[in-house]
């Protein structure tokens, strides 16, 4: 009976510490509808005091690693999807740079044989 008791009771634990969990996160997406709030350094403003009262401090602790569990989450993919960013757009910057350049050397050696052209033109119309 005991054993049972303390698995009601660590449900209980996790159902609360869910809710509270997620009466965070719905109050930081109050807070901050877009990431612009984020920028500030005050990111933690955002937390309702009350919502703490309620936790232990083992508890807190809890939450407190989750969201920090979460940001650490979140700067690696935002580092990721930078770096896979900036990988692409050097790709793109490259082709381009590469297109341009052969359009130019096309039509740098258009110009040598027009001039060449010329050039014959004229020699021939010197000696003829």
């Amino acid at each position: 009976a005991d054993a049972n008791d303390d698995l009601v009771q660590i449900e209980s634990i996790i159902r609360s510490l869910k809710q509270t969990v997620h009466q965070l996160e719905s109050t930081a997406k109050k807070a901050f509808p877009t990431a612009e709030g984020l920028k500030s350094s005050s990111s933690f403003s955002f937390l309702d005091t009350d919502t703490f009262r309620s936790l232990s401090k083992n508890d807190a602790k809890y939450v407190l690693s989750y969201i920090f569990d979460t940001c650490s989450s979140a700067k690696k993919e935002l580092s990721a999807i930078e770096s896979t960013q900036e990988i692409s757009t050097k790709a793109a910057v490259d082709a381009a740079i590469a297109k341009e350049k052969q359009l130019y050397d096309k039509e740098v050696m258009k110009l040598k044989m027009q001039h060449a052209e010329v050039m014959l033109s004229h020699l021939e119309t010197t000696q003829g």
